[in-house]
This record gives C-alpha cells, sequence and structure tokens, in this order.
C-alpha cells in the first residue's frame, strides 16, 4: 500500500470511520479502477470505495469535497463502485455477484476450545489465526475461481470483539488480474451485506491491513481425516491432524454443527494444528485448535446448506445398516 499524506491522509481516515473494510488504497484495487474503455489515459485514483447506499455515497462525496478531493463515479467505478450515474442522473445499483466455496483448513492459538465457536474467551487473552483454502466451486461475477488458493493470517493484541487487529491476505500466484482482484475483494470482506461473513466480520475488526502477497500457496488438506499441510515459502508453515486419543492411540473424532448463529461455516471437523508465519504477520502456535471445514459464501452472507463432510451420519443410520 503506497503512503497516504495531507489531504489524502485526512478523507482516508474519514472514510474508513463510514465504511470501515469496504475503503481500500491496494495497489490492485487502485489499478483495477484506474482505466476502462474510453479515450482517457489511465490515472490510479488515491483511494477506493465500496459503497452500499446513496447515502454513502453522498457522504463520500461530502468527505472529498472537505479535503479537496474530486470524486468519480463512472462505469468503471474508479474511486466510487457500486453506484453507476445514468443519463438521466439516477443512480443504479451496480451489485456484484459472487460464489465462495473453499475446502478450508484453519489453525488457531487457542485449545481445543476456541472462544469463536463457544462463545468464551480466547484460551490465552488474545487470538491468532491462519486460515488456508482451495475453491471448489465459484466466481466473481464473469471471473472464475474453481481451483485457486488462498490464505488469511490475522493478529489481534486483545479478544477479536476489542478489535485493533491486523491482516494479511495471500493469494494464489496462479491468478489472473481479474482474479486476483475478485478474490481480493472477497477475502477483504468487500462485495457483500455489511457482517454477513467471517472476512466481513473479522475486517471489521482489524485496523491495520498489510500488503496482499500473491505467492505459491501449496496445500494438501483431506478435511475428512482431519490432515493438512501447508507451504507458502518464505511466509508460512503448517501441519493439521486429528486429535489422538490418548488410551487407544486412535483418531479422537469431534465434529461440530452450526445451524444457526455461525457466519463461518454450519459444520466443521475438529483437530489440532501447529505453524509458523514469517514476516509482517510473525506467529507460530502449535498443538492448538484446528477446525477443517467447507466455507460456502455469496454476496448475501452464508450459504446454509449441509456440508457434504457430515455423509459420514447417514452411515450410521438404521437405513444405511439394513
Amino acid at each position: 500500500m503506497p503512503p497516504v499524506f495531507g489531504s489524502a491522509a485526512n478523507a482516508l481516515r474519514e472514510l474508513q470511520v463510514l465504511l470501515g473494510s469496504r475503503v481500500t488504497t491496494s495497489t490492485i484495487q487502485r489499478k483495477h479502477h484506474s482505466h476502462g474503455e474510453s479515450y482517457h489515459s489511465p490515472a490510479l485514483p488515491d483511494i477506493v470505495c465500496f459503497p452500499h447506499s446513496t447515502l454513502e455515497v453522498s457522504e463520500i462525496v461530502k468527505i472529498s469535497a472537505r479535503n479537496s478531493y474530486s470524486t468519480a463515479v463512472t462505469p468503471q467505478h474508479i474511486l466510487v463502485k457500486g453506484h453507476r450515474m445514468t443519463d438521466e442522473g439516477r443512480s443504479v445499483e451496480m451489485a456484484d455477484q459472487w460464489l465462495f466455496k473453499s475446502d478450508t483448513y484453519d489453525n488457531c492459538n487457542c485449545a481445543v476450545n476456541c472462544g469463536c465457536q463457544f462463545n468464551l474467551p480466547s484460551t490465552h487473552g488474545y487470538c491468532q489465526s491462519a486460515f488456508v483454502g482451495n475453491i471448489v466451486a465459484g466466481h466473481f461475477n464473469e471471473t472464475p475461481l474453481v481451483g485457486l488458493k488462498w490464505a488469511g493470517l490475522y493478529k489481534w493484541p486483545g479478544e477479536i470483539a476489542e478489535g485493533h487487529g491486523k491482516r494479511q491476505i495471500i493469494i494464489d500466484a496462479r491468478a489472473d488480474a481479474a482474479q486476483r482482484v475478485a478474490l481480493e475483494t472477497i477475502i477483504s470482506g468487500g462485495a457483500c451485506a455489511p457482517l454477513s461473513n467471517f472476512f466481513s466480520v473479522f475486517a471489521s475488526t482489524c485496523s491495520e491491513f498489510c500488503e496482499t502477497l500473491f505467492l505459491p500457496i501449496r496445500l494438501e488438506a483431506h478435511l475428512e481425516r482431519r490432515t493438512a499441510r501447508v507451504d507458502i515459502p518464505g511466509i508460512m508453515r503448517s501441519s493439521g491432524r486429528p486429535i489422538i486419543n490418548e488410551f487407544t492411540g486412535e483418531p479422537f473424532h469431534i465434529a461440530l454443527a452450526r445451524p444457526s448463529g455461525s457466519f463461518e461455516f454450519t459444520y466443521a471437523e475438529i483437530g489440532q494444528g501447529t505453524t509458523s508465519v514469517t514476516g509482517a504477520m510473525e506467529m507460530a502456535f502449535a498443538d492448538s485448535w484446528a477446525h477443517f471445514c467447507v466455507h460456502h459464501l455469496n454476496q448475501d452472507g452464508l450459504i446454509r446448506e449441509r456440508s457434504r463432510l457430515t455423509a459420514w451420519l447417514e452411515r450410521m443410520s438404521p437405513r444405511f445398516r439394513a
């Protein structure tokens, strides 16, 4: 992210108060919104906003004027994204349509009773977490996302709800320009109903956003077996495994069903993980909470359908055994 000075810094602060995570100075987003099909030369905006209402558009224009900034509302959404002005001057909603279905492994620093899932305080009084996933179905408008991998790294100095968190997004180096913009938008918590998924909720609790990285992501995960291996060269290594029953030496099967109340998943397999992260998000934890789940989201929030991971329940039914 480039440094922001003077009136731009003032404008950015005011916009962040208004929009939270729906304002960005990300280089990739600024480049994406710097050009269109007109004869005008590309020009990077300083700030890109994602308003959800005409009232927010009005407030953005006021903030820009106070800070001697021009505001462009164009078919390419250069500064104000989400609305297009027609010839009659009316504002037309330009809602993004997307699907994000990911086989995901998450390892955090809590013990195997993660407060996020049981409405309890965190184990150590602060939270650190690393999500890594493979998209098995997905698109952002017309941009396909299937087969791409992603990671989200988070740190909070206290409980998540207390805020002041720090986040870094890592996107598969194989993604093309349109896919990079799409994934960064989704994982940033943008282009969705406010607080409708865990990306949006977590973004609302973060105040520091590290530059998005585009790197090879090696992920081998078997959600049903509760195993995972992650290698993001120079940044992260992690391994997940099932909890082992100390008396029998066999995998100890624990699962968590969330038919309501969750903004992340409807069902997850529980295990343990060990993770080390270097760079801007340096952190490390071992033999701590891990869950293996299917993140199934769209622009409206969590898609509440039965996870494929619950297939083992059918095998236990009397009809199946008969």
